[in-house]
């Protein structure tokens, strides 16, 4: 009876209090030898009456008192009469109430159960019921049936209730065949199923380790984590070598599943004449990158438009106030149809962009603006005065089919900012809206982080020598005596950057371990940074180069929470995976969501949170609630600290960064540009002088296997 440990109990259901149909979580009110209890968990199709077996463990909320927290559960039959009237009262079917089930015991008794099983013609025995009544008593009664199986069958292999609801869900009552012919589908195409739960599923259900349809689902998951590390292809030996290791297989066992895949067009196998040998793809990501090609080099083919000419008059003076890099910039996007500007901090890509969108509204040309994220988007309005918006909107793609081609944009212009972030899935789209009479303008820093999606557009544009591209080398805002933006340019070029009295917004505080590291961070964001510069914890971002350990953003996370939002009595929480959400928490939006128009990277703050119906709400930069449910809750994390790639296009008023010895691989002077210019008024390092040597002399490129540049070298980009 005491709380801690799985321990099993059994009893009846008296009521559900609450069930969330999307989720499958359920609060419901069970009675049993420990007497009347709530019990809480994904306990989805369960009715009043119904006979349980829970396991879990008995937990007390600090609001709702004791409780039993299910792990798992299976459902028993009622045996007694009293419970068989509650069970068919219930929601069982619809017309049934507690007359006709009184009735209905009444006249089977204890046989009830076996009648409406077997023998269900029988019922017409009870007045009031016909042949509608019956018929759609014995479909309730079938479909109660089948989830009840498919439930035990997906929890007896492995599967907890909430995946199991999940999969019920996404295939209804097919879900077990699914499961016993093609268990791979699961991690394809069920949220939260990897490739090792499908993997161990399919031994379950008969699949064996050498069998075919394994190793086709170990070549397919080994390209979509590739993904995850932003390649869109692999090469062929490298995919045999990732692919045999995870199965533990031989490379040559699988090169004829790979032939077969690769014949029926369920992978794409390209450039066989590389020394690397070929890559493959899977088709949609091939497609995609044979497609921006294409559209590069059309762009680049078709004539300028027909407002396009030699500045005159009032253009000339805008013109002779910019740089000459900056001017160049502005003649080549309004002559050119597909233009690249590059640059770092200060270089005056923000006063470019306003001169040309001046310069084309001047000449009644319509210019639509746009970048990666909210945030992006926000700030590009507001340097420019004219209305931006995100990529997806802009686009209108769609929540059901995010890859279908949306929205044609009807503009002269089109000018898309911090194209660093764009990945090759979103610049396909664009490129595929872009009218042939417009002219594009990307403009972004393309000495940053690659995007976090599959692809390097803009580097490969900028490689591929066939896009006109000016790079904007002369630094504005060293006059302003900017630490941030000196010391930026300083590490690009592989120099340790300045602090002290040489740069009064930089900061460098020694800590020789994570610990100590991670205690000057807390007390920095808490209390020394904004008494000394007026900079309120909400506007500080802490940023880390890796999710792990003392010093990585899940730690950071929790520290700070505790300091800045700690538990408190009548303080709702909800804990989700290895987070605990309290209202006002600041949180990150974790992947595209296009139904809630929440994309990977936007920032919010949780305006409310209901444990109960384990529900959230979140205003992203202060917009309109935007409600998250059970099933939805993995979308969001706490951002008291992020990583660096979920930084990109962003800017804070403060940045704070531990700088310890991690992962060689990960101590990049590219990694520590990113974080510095995220800055616009102060940047602290917290950290080993000996790491930040490191990753100021590391300038190793991420490698990203594709071959965007590659096309767009060869002719027609083909």
């Amino acid at each position: 009876m005491g709380e801690g440990g799985t321990v099993i109990v059994r009893g009846t259901v008296e009521r559900v209090t609450f069930e969330q149909p999307d989720s499958g979580w359920a609060v419901l009110r069970i009675s049993g030898p420990e007497g009347l209890y709530t019990a809480v968990g994904n306990l989805a199709g369960l009715s009043a009456g119904e006979e349980v077996e829970l396991q879990g463990e008995w937990t007390s909320h600090p609001r709702f008192g004791r409780q039993f927290k299910t792990t798992s559960f299976r459902t028993i039959l009622p045996v007694t009469t009293a419970g068989m009237k509650r069970f068919l009262a219930s929601n069982l079917v619809k017309g049934i109430g507690p007359q006709l089930a009184e009735a209905i015991v009444a006249r089977f008794g204890q046989d009830t159960l076996r009648v409406i099983e077997q023998e269900p013609q029988r019922l017409s025995e009870v007045e009031g019921i016909g042949a509608a009544r019956i018929a759609a008593l014995r479909q309730a009664w079938d479909e109660q049936k089948t989830w009840r199986e498919l439930m035990v069958f997906l929890q007896g292999l492995g599967i907890s209730p909430g995946l199991a609801f999940k999969i019920c869900r996404r295939y209804g009552q097919g879900a077990g065949a699914v499961v016993r012919q093609d268990p791979y589908r699961l991690a394809r195409e069920v949220r939260g199923i990897g490739f090792a739960t499908a993997d161990r599923v399919a031994s379950l259900v008969g699949v064996g380790p050498k069998a075919t349809a394994r190793a086709a689902a170990g070549l397919i998951h080994v390209l979509e984590t590739a993904l995850e590390a932003g390649h869109t292809a692999l090469p062929h030996m490298e995919l045999l070598t990732r692919t045999a290791e995870l199965l533990a297989w031989q490379e040559a066992e699988l090169i004829p599943v790979l032939e077969h895949m690769v014949q029926k067009g369920e992978l794409r196998r390209e450039f066989a004449a590389l020394p690397a040998g070929p890559y493959i793809y899977l088709p949609q990501f091939a497609r995609a990158e044979a497609q921006v090609a294409q559209r590069v080099m059309e762009l680049l083919a078709a004539p300028p438009g027909l407002w396009h000419g030699p500045p005159q008059g009032e253009e000339l003076s805008l013109l002779a106030a910019l740089s000459p890099e900056q001017a160049t910039a502005v003649r080549t996007a309004l002559t050119e149809r597909l233009t690249v500007i590059t640059g770092g901090p200060g270089t005056g890509k923000t006063t470019t962009i306003r001169t040309l969108l001046q310069i084309a509204t001047g000449r009644k040309a319509r210019v639509l603006l746009a970048a990666p994220t909210g945030r992006a988007a926000k700030r590009l309005s507001e340097v420019t005065g004219a209305p931006a918006s995100t990529l997806h909107r802009m686009l209108e793609l769609r929540p059901q089919a995010p890859s279908e081609p949306g929205r044609i944009l009807a503009a002269e212009m089109v000018i898309v900012d911090e194209m660093s972030m764009v990945d090759l899935p979103l610049c396909d789209q664009l490129l595929q809206a872009v009218q042939p009479g417009t002219h594009l303008v990307l403009v972004g820093d393309v000495d940053q982080l690659p995007p976090v999606g599959p692809g390097q557009v803009l580097k490969d544009l900028i490689d591929s020598a066939r896009v006109p591209t000016v790079r904007l080398r002369t630094i504005f805002r060293q006059r302003e005596a900017s630490g941030i933006v000196t010391n930026a340019h300083r590490i690009n070029r592989g120099q340790l950057p300045y602090w002290g009295k040489s740069a009064p917004d930089f900061f460098f505080f020694s800590a020789q371990d994570a610990e100590t590291c991670a205690g000057i961070i807390t007390a920095l964001v808490t209390e020394r940074i904004p008494r000394r510069f007026g900079i309120p914890p909400e506007q500080i971002q802490v940023l880390s180069p890796v999710h792990r350990g003392v010093a990585g953003v899940q730690s950071l996370n929790q520290r700070l929470q505790e300091a800045l939002n700690p538990a408190r009595p009548g303080l709702p929480q909800l804990p989700s995976g290895g987070s605990t959400f309290r209202p006002n928490d600041r949180v990150i939006q974790v992947v595209n969501n296009y139904q809630k128009e929440a994309f990977n990277g936007d920032l919010g703050c949780l305006t409310a949170v209901d444990p109960t119906a384990r529900r959230l709400q979140v205003s992203f930069d202060g917009g309109p609630p935007v409600s998250y449910e059970a099933t939805e809750l993995d979308e969001l994390m706490l951002a008291y600290a992020i990583s660096v790639h979920k930084s990109q296009g962003s800017e804070y008023p403060a940045v704070v960064l531990p700088v310890m010895w991690i992962m060689p691989a990960m101590m990049t002077r590219r990694l520590l540009y990113t974080a510095v210019t995220r800055a616009k008024r102060l940047v602290v390092l917290v950290g080993n002088v000996g790491a930040l040597k490191k990753h100021v002399t590391n300038d190793a490129q991420e490698i990203r296997f594709g071959h965007l540049a590659h096309r767009l070298a060869m002719v027609g980009g083909q």
